[in-house]
């Protein structure tokens, strides 16, 4: 039987995806595949998010856990990152915690003004555990930031999830930028790899990688801290790809590259891919590993034109194929891994203010779906998508529409469907 406030949320839902589809056939777009969209407010335009509240692609801003509970992370206006949640069917979002913070903001009260870059995972510690992990640091080197993280514990509780400690994982240096974490499965359990990149030289850049002494522990240190690439380039920019084989590395460094690691080796340990493919100075790559051992990536080859190019490296990186290049009009694109070697590219098509995806089915790219149109608000950017999805879900936080009185208070939105 439904109840009255079920009823409420489809008849909502319903005006939405009428919107959608009216905007869609405006525009000529095709219509989402979607049967039931839920698309909620995360956060409010001019008293939410920042100017760039979801980037980047690289990042992983949305957890679910066994439970069914969604976790998303973004970067509020002022400083810091929020964290909210909402549980398995409900359309409302909150921000009520416990622990050493009460209302979701995860930056301690003093620190520098920054926005800030962010990736939130859910794992489990040696005693079967469910906790979140959230890492963040700065997104630039104007201001000097360190890695930081908080583990979140009870993450099912009514009362909302408890937030621990915040640690400085790494020294603010001469800056850190573009945290990532993931977990690669060992034989003596998973292993929490972090990946960043910071600023070694007045020119000198270096992508590293380093792993979490436990998972058991609110306030773990970094070890086996090594770097993977270290140059001139201070738009360097990696994300983290677990796999059957091990962790890998996706990073744009003056090329694209793959950077391998087995999972029986020490976190020191990595080989370099021999192949490499050009990519926009300032493209932010997000990759999945395909379930052939190959890994997809996708990054903008121009972000001026925007153009988007997804490119399969094998599990060695020593092969890179270019499978798909759009026409221009295509920025932000994030990849999800469906089932077997399948995949989705989700991006923003800036000519239709919409968000779009466009399905691979082997090697094969099918059209494109329109999955946001321009009638949620538009102005989208950075669609951050959880890469593995749970329970079939396709999802997608994204930034949204601009503040007409500050453009540094965007909205930000989360989106869902059944793949």
């Amino acid at each position: 039987m439904n109840t009255r406030p079920e009823r409420r949320r489809r008849a909502r839902l319903g005006v939405i995806l009428a919107a959608l589809v009216a905007a869609a056939l405006a525009t000529s777009a095709p219509v989402a595949i979607a049967a039931d969209p839920d698309l909620t407010e995360v956060a409010p335009r001019c008293t939410g998010g920042s100017s760039n509240p979801t980037f980047y692609a690289g990042n992983r801003r949305t957890a679910v856990t066994a439970g069914g509970r969604v976790l998303v992370v973004y970067d509020p206006h002022g400083s810091g990152q929020q964290l909210k949640w909402r549980n398995a069917g409900s359309s409302t979002w909150s921000a009520t915690t416990r622990g050493s913070v009460t209302n979701g903001q995860l930056l301690a009260a003093g620190d520098i003004a920054n926005d800030r870059t962010a990736s939130i995972v859910v794992g489990r510690d040696s005693l079967g555990a469910e906790h979140a992990w959230v890492v963040y640091a700065g997104y630039d080197y104007k201001k000097v930031s360190p890695v930081k993280m908080r583990r979140l514990s009870d993450l099912g509780n009514h009362l909302g999830p408890s937030v621990g400690p915040e640690v400085n994982l790494e020294p603010a240096g001469r800056g850190n930028v573009r945290v990532d974490m993931a977990f690669e499965d060992t034989s003596s359990g998973p292993r929490a790899v972090l990946s960043w990149t910071r600023r070694t030289g007045d020119t000198q850049y270096q992508l590293v990688v380093a792993g979490l002494t436990s998972l058991d522990s609110d306030t773990p240190s970094l070890v086996q801290t090594t770097a993977l690439y270290t140059g001139s380039s201070a738009n360097t920019s990696g994300t983290l790809v677990p796999s059957a084989q091990g962790m890998r590395v996706v990073a744009r460094t003056s090329k694209l590259k793959l950077f391998a690691h087995s999972p029986s080796a020490a976190l020191t340990s990595w080989t370099t891919g021999s192949a490499s493919v050009s990519m926009a100075r300032k493209a932010k790559p997000t990759a999945v590993a395909l379930s052939s051992g190959d890994i997809l990536a996708v990054g903008e080859s121009d972000t001026s034109a925007h153009v988007v190019k997804a490119i399969r490296f094998s599990s060695s990186g020593n092969t890179a194929t270019t499978e798909l290049t759009t026409s221009s009009g295509y920025a932000n694109p994030a990849v999800v891994h469906t089932s077997g070697d399948n995949a989705l590219l989700v991006m923003v098509n800036r000519t239709t203010n919409s968000v779009v995806s466009r399905a691979r089915t082997g090697s094969s790219w099918g059209g494109e779906v329109t999955e946001i149109g321009p009638a949620a608000g538009g102005d989208y950017a950075w669609p951050n998508v959880l890469r593995e999805p749970v329970g079939g879900y396709l999802r997608i936080l994204v930034d949204g529409a601009k503040c007409p009185t500050n453009k540094q208070q965007n909205q930000v939105l989360a989106y869902s469907r059944l793949l």
